[in-house]
């Protein structure tokens, strides 16, 4: 475009700059001729409102150069630039989420938590407490990206019990793109802290580890963001614990604590974890844990908590979690294990002090009541290392090296320890443990449990040998473990162990393949407990009962997790005979009974009803295996006093308190998030569509590799290279997600491989400089041609920024308007882009009339916007205020000093006040007037079978809704909004969104065409996204021919085309689905 005539500069024009601190795009503000003759000064407005002068000297025509918009530009550039700017405007948009990089579809509550609850929060301080298994970590995994996004977090620590870290590194890598760390002790040797913004660290670590607790203090790393995973470990009564939740919660600006249980019947304990998550609104309660303190009810803005029962899908109606049912089975030692169990008692009274005697009779009998090999092994480890080290020496090491196996320690304790007569305790030790190991090795033995375990626990429920359908059994004891996993195998089942003797990295590799549906059962000791997602299986087996009923409540949390797809069935088998046997047997059986009665709700707080109801569950069944005769009995007698309707009516106390915590789940305030997000995510077939058009364009060239679907090599010309985040050369290996290289790198090296989509660097590099190599084309314009349109219409990209939270926070807004010949303007989706083509015509000047209307349509459309977001936050800031306006009163109201308790009331006030103004601002939204960025004259190429498709369209359309109504489907007509289908169906749970296609005569001569939007929008649901064929549609009536579930997968080797895709006739009536 280099002109070869006088230039004339004019206020307004457009003009690209080539001279030192100027940007290169810029508009004239003032164009004055100059002192010489055909010179210029020019007074020139940047995109943000920024004044340049530029002086250009006679014959300097390369300087400042004109723009012209006459509509001449090459078809395939402007339409590659319009197609970058909706790439542009999906990643940046203020409507899209950090959903659309990822493969994530959050659940309606996490949706809510996340977009509804959280985000509205700039300094978000909070208090996340749903209950066990909603994915607590999923909610703060997507507030952290979506803060990342915004520009707001840059640098955040989770901090997390010690077996839950790679789980965290895990998900984010699944599911939120990467990029999270493990903070160990060598991190912080190495100094190698600021090498990464997102880290994990745990919480164990923290608080023992001096060094790591002084580098990770907020005012050396600058966290943004502090997470902290089962904060009920932070309260007072854990003192290195809480000693770190105070350093980093009231040191960071922002804190979001997560505990399943946040007040366990003691509002003293509940009171400390509301004081870290605000210490400026939640005064400091003292440490008195037996102070009277009201109840106390957080608002929206610290606290959210939402019951399992309450939990449905978008349907509003189908609940996420799953029945639990409960039983316990009686197993009696058979006569072999019994006498090989009093053996053992035995031999504790004769070789142990007195008082050692209690805990070796414990480790013994419960050993024995588990396996006899659980019981060779501890007798083969006493032999060996009886009198070795101290008792508390050898509970240091097993601590330190039994990862999460409490009962390691105990044994460790007991092997250890001084013998009366070594000599003589190792000869019975021998004898016994010679007996146990050649009752075990025979072929013929089989131990009392394991019938119960395979018949009445696996069979009953098609768990059969080699089948693939899977089960959980836990066990105390890592021998245990190791027996039964090859025991399992022995008879033909695929099963594997999950103790802490493995290292994290095998554990973790054992968890990953079960929940792949590698292998059927896994045994785990409580390692696998707190935190661990099993939901692959809805069958779990207590092979043996752990004394603590915070274990059990977390063994039985395991598989009853959101996304259980069946009810779940949870097995107890108590061996009985033994000391404990049968006083176990009794308490369980009535928590058991209570339980089922209520649904099975009372499973997450069995520790709450025991505490409420006066049971001393451990210090019972410890009293039996104690020397106090008194003692015993009186456990005896306690255990024999409960009565299951008291655990029930406890149960209700305890359900009808966290009731009064509950915030309530709004499925279709979620719902309108969710569907929002989705217009928005750019998906890999989209990128892909996205490369083909600057590979037409000329911007770079896009081939495919031998790695597969999925990769590209794009490569630049002429000495060109890529942003540095694409490796600074000339050509790079790209794949358009991060699944496809997680597949790819099972069989092949995909080590040089850039991942390109939303949220990556790349990708947002690669649109920059898209850019800025077509925006003269952009400027220009240009013309289109759309095959599914009869006629022609313009399309107008406009721009806006969205300032939020007193201007902390701006985001882009965008949207795209249509305007057709006669001035009728409305806006459409971007992905109405997949529909045109290049044309060899040109375009139009710009067009005042349309133009103005698609200005104003463009400005409706940002004011609606801004409604919507105004609408929002002032319902959220009303709740707000109404519950900070009455926390003083709440806070203060048992302090029985008046004096003091008006101090405290006033000071509180204040600081409510204070932050009610601060939340007032924040919750202002703004957005600057719509400025056109680029233009496009779309040319109308429909063929004759375009009107035939539209006169057949309402035939088929009434048919298949009336298709879907029979079957029970609620069906919404969507037509007219641009979704790339036709019908939305709902029943239940499910969703279908449908495309209908009509055709006159026969489809399986003349099959059908889809447009290039309704592909693109196909590839987005997937299967949730269903094509209904309907044709002789001639008659009025027409006849149903086929249902097809995701087509753009099953008709993708089948479909020609570009901007429309015919699928043969043919495909039609031999794919699944056919009704031909």
């Amino acid at each position: 475009m280099q002109p070869d005539h006088e230039v004339v500069f004019e206020r307004g024009q457009r003009v690209r700059v080539r001279a030192a601190g100027v940007p290169e795009f810029a508009t004239i503000r003032f164009a004055l001729p100059g002192d010489e003759p055909n010179s210029w000064d020019l007074i020139l407005v940047d995109d943000q409102d920024r004044r340049h002068e530029v002086n250009l000297a006679a014959g300097d025509t390369q300087t400042v150069r004109p723009l012209v918009s006459d509509g001449r530009a090459d078809s395939a550039r402007v339409l590659a630039a319009m197609w970058t700017q909706w790439m542009y405007a999906a990643a940046t948009n203020a409507e899209s989420s950090a959903m659309a990089a990822t493969p994530l579809k959050p659940y309606a509550h996490q949706t809510t938590a996340v977009y509804g609850a959280m985000l509205p929060q700039p300094l978000l301080r909070f208090l996340l407490a749903d209950e066990p298994g909603t994915g607590k970590t999923i909610m703060a995994g997507l507030y952290i990206r979506e803060m990342q996004r915004l520009g707001l977090v840059k640098r955040a620590i989770i901090v997390c019990p010690a077996n839950l870290a790679t789980k965290w590194v895990d998900d984010f890598e699944r599911l939120l793109g990467g990029g999270l760390r493990q903070l160990t002790s060598a991190t912080v040797r190495e100094n190698a802290l600021n090498s990464n913004d997102l880290w994990v660290t745990s919480l164990e670590l923290a608080a023992v580890n001096p060094a790591v607790q002084d580098a990770i203090r907020p005012d050396k790393a600058g966290w943004d963001l502090v997470v902290f995973d089962e904060a009920h470990r932070l309260t007072p009564t854990a003192a290195g614990f809480h000693q770190v939740g105070r350093l980093l919660a009231k040191n960071t600006p922002r804190a979001l604590l997560m505990t399943a249980t946040p007040h366990r019947g003691k509002e003293w304990l509940f009171r400390h974890l509301l004081h870290l998550v605000d210490p400026e609104i939640y005064p400091d309660p003292g440490s008195d844990p037996n102070v009277e303190l009201s109840a106390l009810r957080p608002g929206p803005i610290h606290f959210l908590r939402r019951m399992k029962e309450d939990l449905v899908d978008y349907d509003g109606k189908t609940r996420l979690f799953k029945g639990r049912t409960a039983h316990n089975h009686s197993v009696a030692l058979s006569q072999t294990e019994y006498g090989f169990y009093q053996a053992a008692l035995d031999m504790v009274d004769r070789y142990f002090a007195p008082s050692a005697q209690p805990l070796a009779r414990m480790v013994y009998g419960k050993r024995a009541a588990s396996s006899l090999y659980a019981l060779a092994e501890t007798l083969r480890r006493r032999h060996d290392h009886m009198g070795a080290m101290s008792e508390a020496e050898a509970a240091l090491i097993a601590d330190r090296e039994g990862q999460g196996d409490e009962a390691e320690i105990d044994e460790a304790k007991v092997i250890h320890t001084s013998s009366t007569s070594t000599r003589a305790e190792r000869a019975a030790i021998k004898n016994l443990a010679d007996q146990i190991n050649a009752t075990i090795g025979n072929p013929a033995w089989t131990p009392s449990k394991w019938k119960r375990l395979t018949e009445d626990c696996l069979a009953k429920h098609g768990i059969l040998p080699g089948n693939g359908e899977q089960a959980v059994v836990f066990t105390e004891y890592a021998d245990s473990a190791e027996w039964i996993a090859r025991r399992l195998e022995a008879e033909g089942f695929t099963a594997r162990l999950y103790s802490g003797r493995q290292s994290k990295p095998e554990r973790d590799e054992v968890r990953r393949a079960f929940m792949r549906g590698e292998f059927q059962v896994i045994v785990t000791t409580d390692a696998g407990n707190e935190g661990i997602d099993l939901q692959a299986a809805h069958v779990l087996v207590n092979y043996d009962i752990p004394w603590s009923l915070v274990r059990l409540e977390q063994r039985m949390g395991r598989i009853h997790r959101v996304g259980q797809l069946r009810d779940v069935h949870l097995y107890n088998l108590v061996a009985t005979d033994t000391r404990e046997g049968e006083t176990l047997l009794r308490l369980l059986d009535h928590f058991v009974t209570a339980a089922n009665e209520l649904r099975g709700q009372m499973f997450d707080s069995l520790s709450a009803v025991a505490e409420i109801t006066g049971i001393d569950y451990d210090k019972w069944l410890s009293d039996l295996y104690g020397n106090d005769e008194i003692k015993k009995q009186q456990a005896i007698d306690a255990a024999r006093a409960v009565k299951a309707q008291e655990l029930t009516r406890a149960a209700r106390q305890v359900r009808d308190n966290e009731r009064r915590l509950a915030s309530q789940v709004d499925a279709v305030a979620a719902l309108t998030l969710l569907q929002r997000d989705l217009f928005a995510r750019i998906n890999p077939a989209i990128v892909e569509a996205y490369l083909d058009r600057l590979a037409a364009a000329g911007v770079l060239q896009s081939a495919p590799t031998a790695a597969g679907t999925g990769f590209r090599r794009l490569s630049l010309t002429g000495g060109a290279r890529f942003p540095a985040t694409l490796g600074s050369t000339s050509e790079v290996h790209i794949a358009t997600s991060g699944d496809a290289v997680r597949e790819a790198a099972e069989s092949i090296d995909v080590g040089d491989t850039i991942t390109l989509g939303p949220g990556e660097p790349g990708f947002a590099d690669l649109i920059g400089m898209a850019e800025h190599t077509l925006a003269e084309d952009l400027h220009q314009s240009g013309a289109a041609a759309d095959p599914t349109s009869l006629t022609p219409y313009d399309l107008y990209a406009y721009t806006a920024t969205m300032t939020e939270s007193d201007g902390k926070r701006a985001s882009i807004w965008a949207s795209l308007v249509k305007v057709d010949d006669s001035g009728n303007a409305r806006p459409v989706r971007w992905e109405t882009l997949a529909n045109l083509v290049p044309t060899e015509h040109h375009g139009t000047a710009p067009h005042p009339a349309r133009e103005g209307h698609a200005l104003t349509t463009a400005r409706e459309v940002a004011a609606a916007t801004v409604t919507e977001h105004r609408r929002v936050r002032a319902d959220w800031f009303a709740q707000a205020r109404r519950d900070l306006t009455n926390l003083p009163l709440s806070l203060t109201e048992d302090i029985d000093d008046r004096t003091k308790r008006v101090e405290l009331r006033r000071r509180l006030q204040a600081q409510t006040a204070q932050r009610l103004d601060e939340l007032e601002r924040l919750a202002d939204v703004q957005l600057t007037d719509p400025k056109l960025i680029g233009r496009i004259r779309v040319l109308a190429a429909a063929d004759v079978t375009v009107q035939a498709e539209i006169d057949a369209e309402l035939v088929s359309m009434r048919h298949v809704q009336n298709l879907l109504e029979d079957d029970g489907w609620t069906v919404e007509d969507v037509h007219t909004e641009s979704r790339g289908y036709d019908l939305e169906a709902r029943r239940n749970s499910q969703i279908r969104h449908v495309e209908v296609k009509g055709v006159l005569g026969s489809a399986a001569s003349d099959g059908i065409r889809m447009t290039g939007n309704e592909v693109l929008i196909a590839t987005q649901h997937r299967k949730d996204y269903w094509l209904y064929v309907i044709d002789q549609c001639a008659d009025g009536r027409g006849r149903f021919f086929g249902a097809y579930q995701d087509p753009a997968t099953l008709f993708a080797n089948d479909m020609t085309g570009n901007a429309v895709f015919r699928v043969p006739g043919s495909s039609l009536k031999n794919a699944p689905g056919s009704n031909a």
